[in-house]
């Protein structure tokens, strides 16, 4: 009944980072991310909820940060100054930070992995392709829309040359490596993050994407509840 509980799904995540704090079942169609952050900031400020709508701000202001390192990367500061203002001002984006619930982190996520992506082609670095990795992750951990995501990268590593001056080509092979990096550092992670959800699988992830996500009609759901789910 709390005012601030307000948004899609927002009693399931509430429930369940209440569940993460509380040592009780889990539900797989809550992903990792945001039901830890809130567990966290809850920990932190007594009340999941006022803690989950902290982090969203916080979240929502890396969101800015980033976009405005996507525009100075790829082109100047007066562009990522202009990037970061308008994410800081989109309605959208300012909407759903008011609200409970993961969107402020997948659009963080996705961003983020939008600006490594670029490193990682432009500088032809290793090191961005891990944190490429990492954040494909972070981002498939987030949210089940996050793994729509996953094939840019995958395909951009794969086709595209570099952008350094005098940059010779080394040939598909090695961009082809590059992409099985990206790929086996994003499953890792994913498996590393995701290992407190024991019901969380390829074949979960696929049943959510050929059925739909259960439970989601804005319900406080309990863990008796989702101990059945799970039985179920």
């Amino acid at each position: 009944h709390d005012w601030l509980l307000v948004g899609p799904d927002a009693g399931n995540w509430a429930t369940n980072a209440q569940n993460w704090i509380d040592g009780q079942v889990l539900d797989s169609h809550r992903l990792p991310i945001y039901t830890v952050i809130s567990a966290w900031f809850g920990g932190w400020f007594g009340d999941v909820v006022f803690g989950g709508h902290m982090a969203n701000h916080i979240v929502s202001l890396l969101t800015c940060v980033v976009a405005y390192a996507i525009g100075t990367t790829t082109t100047n500061r007066a562009v990522g100054l202009g990037a970061a203002l308008l994410t800081a001002w989109s309605p959208e984006l300012v909407n759903n930070q008011l609200l409970y619930g993961v969107d402020p982190s997948l659009q963080l996520f996705v961003a983020a992995l939008c600006l490594s992506t670029w490193l990682a082609v432009s500088k032809e670095s290793v090191w961005w392709t891990i944190l490429a990795g990492v954040l494909v992750g972070l981002l498939s951990a987030t949210h089940y829309l996050g793994l729509l995501f996953v094939p840019i990268p995958l395909l951009l590593l794969l086709v595209c040359r570099g952008a350094t001056p005098n940059y010779a080509d080394p040939g598909w092979k090695l961009r082809a490596m590059r992409s099985v990096l990206l790929l086996a550092v994003g499953f890792v992670v994913w498996k590393l993050v995701t290992s407190p959800w024991p019901d969380l699988s390829l074949a979960m992830v696929a049943s959510v994407f050929t059925q739909g996500v259960a439970g989601s009609d804005g319900r406080v759901v309990g863990p008796a509840q989702m101990e059945q789910a799970t039985a179920a």
